[in-house]
């Protein structure tokens, strides 16, 4: 923050709460991964806190409206429920199906990364995840070979999962993804060692999870829905909100959305948890807009 303009109004800021023990500042340039407003204050209400976002200009008269109205919007999602910044249709739903990744396979795929430059594996629920440590690969092959290792590492891995030409492919990859997705967790909190998460924010270390169709079918079935895979076969990309697919009761239904999909594929969410919170969601009185689903023990897994 050297040499930060504003610093000093930021520095004021803290120091104005500094003796007041119901209170606390963080500073979100001292973050990697807050990216509305300048600072949070944090007013304790009871064993609870509430968040309010600040923007911290030394000239008031600076403040951007629409700057405003992000942090009013946020804070306002994450109090009661409201539209999230980035997504007007979307917000919070607290759900009690308990959180489950298979993050740790992410940590063990860069670990034989570094060693192999490439590593392919089958993630549970007719999923696979292709992890490659550019340096290491570029060490141990040519550009060309490099590319060769990585297809059969792919195939390999779609083999033994049991999905090798199964359905339609749906996949999201880590590659230029720093800071420029506001519904992804950053990599700085991804529970991996912190130069695993410094080659993903750089593209030194990328990682690709892939899914078919007919897994995410299955999980829902397996829970008692019905579901309709809605993407176009011939569609090579997904569009920003874009609908993948419809799952039902007997009695309502809801969209999956792409941006669904990359939470469940890049944060390995566990695929019956998953099928579970669509199944809990389905039982909500509120579906209108686009829920994002949340337990709210999820924090565990990243802190």
């Amino acid at each position: 923050m050297a040499g930060k303009a504003g610093l000093q109004a930021e520095r004021d800021f803290i120091a104005q709460w500094a003796d007041d023990e119901d209170h606390f500042v963080l500073m979100h340039d001292l973050t990697t991964c807050l990216r509305i407003g300048d600072a949070t204050l944090f007013k304790s209400l009871s064993k609870e806190y509430e968040a309010y976002l600040y923007e911290i200009k030394t000239d008031v008269n600076r403040r951007r409206s629409k700057q405003l109205r992000r942090n009013k919007l946020a804070e306002e999602a994450l109090r009661d429920g409201g539209p999230l910044p980035d997504d007007p249709e979307g917000h919070f739903v607290a759900l009690n199906v308990p959180y489950k990744t298979h993050l740790s396979m992410l940590r063990d795929a860069f670990t034989m990364a570094t060693d192999r430059g490439v590593v392919g594996m089958k993630v549970p629920g007719g999923r696979v995840m292709f992890a490659a440590d550019l340096r290491r690969g570029y060490e141990c092959w040519s550009e060309e070979e490099f590319l060769e290792q990585t297809g059969r590492a792919y195939e390999s891995a779609l083999r033994r999962a049991g999905i090798l030409d199964v359905g339609q492919y749906l996949f999201f990859g880590s590659d230029d993804m720093a800071a420029r997705s506001p519904i992804h967790p950053p990599w700085a909190i991804y529970p991996l060692n912190p130069v695993a998460c410094a080659n993903l924010i750089t593209d030194a270390s990328v990682y690709v999870v892939t899914v078919s169709s007919d897994s995410l079918l299955r999980a829902l079935q397996s829970v008692g829905l019905h579901a309709d895979w809605v993407l176009p076969p011939s569609q090579e990309k997904l569009k920003s909100g874009q609908v993948v697919l419809r799952a039902h009761n007997d009695i309502r239904g809801v969209e999956i959305k792409a941006s669904d999909m990359q939470r469940l594929l890049l944060e390995l969410l566990d695929i019956r948890t998953w099928a579970q919170s669509v199944r809990e969601l389905l039982t909500l009185e509120d579906l209108s807009g686009h829920p994002w689903p949340y337990d709210v023990d999820e924090g565990k897994d990243w802190a």
